[in-house]
C-alpha cells in the first residue's frame, strides 16, 4: 500500500498497522492516510480509521483474487476546491495510471494478479470542504453509507488501479451530493467533478 498507492495517486500514503488472519482470510488495516498532491494547502485527502478486507483464500492461487467484502469505517474526506481540486488531481493521476496499464497490456512481461471485489461498504464517514486560498475547513458534513457492488467479475478481474479508480468515482459522487446544499461551494464542487464522475462510472459497462 505504502509503495503502490503513491505511484498511482501522486500523493503520499501510510498506514498505522495491518493484521492478517490467514485462517479467516481477513485483513484489517488501521489509520490509513492518503495525502495530497504537491501544491495543496490541506494535509490530507482521505483518512480512514479502519478497514477490513475479506478474501476468498482459494482465489489467491488463481489469476483473479476474489474479495468478498471491503468494509471502510470512519473515513474523513477533505475536498479542497480550486482551479483543480485535490481530489480531481488525484483522479487525473489514477486515470493516467489506468491508461498506462492499457498501453502496456500487450507488452511481454510477468502476468499480474487481478481482483474481483464483490462489495465495498463505507460507513461512519464525513466530508470537509473548503476553497483553496481562503483558509480553514468547513464544518464536517456526514456522508450517507456507500455501497459499491461488483468491481470486475470472476472471469474478468480488474487491476488494483482500476478498482481504486471506481472507488474514487463513487466517493466523489457521494461527497458532491453531500455538499451540494452548502451554497456556492457545493455548486462549484458538483460542477467541477461531474465529467470525471460520469467518465469513471462507465469504465466497466
Amino acid at each position: 500500500v505504502e509503495q503502490t498507492v503513491p505511484v498511482l495517486t501522486g500523493a503520499p500514503a501510510s498506514l498505522g498497522g495491518a493484521n492478517f488472519k490467514i485462517f479467516l482470510g481477513e485483513l484489517r488495516i488501521n489509520d490509513f492516510f492518503l495525502g495530497n498532491p504537491e501544491g495543496c494547502q490541506t494535509d490530507s485527502a482521505i483518512k480512514i480509521a479502519t478497514f477490513k478486507v475479506k478474501i476468498k483464500m482459494m482465489s489467491l492461487i488463481s489469476d483473479t483474487i476474489e474479495i468478498e467484502e471491503v468494509l471502510v469505517d470512519g473515513m474523513q474526506l477533505t475536498y479542497e476546491a480550486g482551479l483543480t481540486s485535490n481530489i480531481g488531481r488525484i483522479k487525473e493521476n489514477l486515470d493516467e495510471a489506468t491508461k498506462k496499464e492499457k498501453v502496456e497490456k500487450n507488452e511481454p512481461k510477468k502476468k499480474s494478479k487481478k481482483v474481483y471485489i464483490r462489495e465495498i461498504k463505507v460507513i461512519n464517514s464525513e466530508v470537509r470542504a473548503g476553497v483553496k486560498g481562503l483558509g480553514g475547513d468547513s464544518v464536517p458534513i456526514p456522508l450517507p453509507d456507500i455501497v459499491i457492488n461488483d468491481i470486475g467479475t470472476k472471469d474478468q478481474g480488474v487491476s488494483f488501479a482500476e478498482s481504486l479508480d471506481v472507488f474514487f468515482a463513487q466517493i466523489l459522487k457521494a461527497s458532491s451530493s453531500a455538499v451540494s446544499g452548502v451554497g456556492s461551494l457545493g455548486t462549484s464542487i458538483e460542477k467541477g467533478t461531474k465529467d470525471t464522475i460520469d467518465k469513471i462510472s462507465n469504465v466497466f459497462e
